[in-house]
């Protein structure tokens, strides 16, 4: 799972989801978040192979709509909880650290 940050408030979730398929290989999972105070949108990116993920972080610097992406390892997989499909982060100071719980 990679982290995107710094994204731009037009492209969706499924732009996002495009632009890393395109170009690293399948994609299993997505999550697009905005910071508390609103002034940052980020995501999340899951793939199913692990080159696909390594291929994902060289996109760091690149620009998917209007602003260019920072792309990190994300530190944990998208979490899904089957009876609830509504996912809330926990942010930390740097968002990149975020974990997705289910609520």
């Amino acid at each position: 799972t990679i982290y995107v940050g710094n994204l731009d408030p037009m492209v969706t979730e499924t732009e996002m989801r495009q632009f890393f398929e395109e170009r690293c290989g399948p994609v299993s999972r997505t999550n697009l978040l905005e910071g508390s105070s609103g002034g940052y949108r980020y995501g999340f990116v899951e793939f199913v192979d692990r080159h696909s993920a390594l291929t994902g972080l060289t996109l760091n610097g690149q620009a998917l709509g209007s602003s260019v992406m920072r792309v990190a390892q994300s530190k944990g997989a998208i979490l899904k909880n089957n009876a609830n499909a509504n996912a809330t982060a926990i942010v930390t100071q740097d968002p990149s650290t975020a974990n997705l719980v289910a609520m």
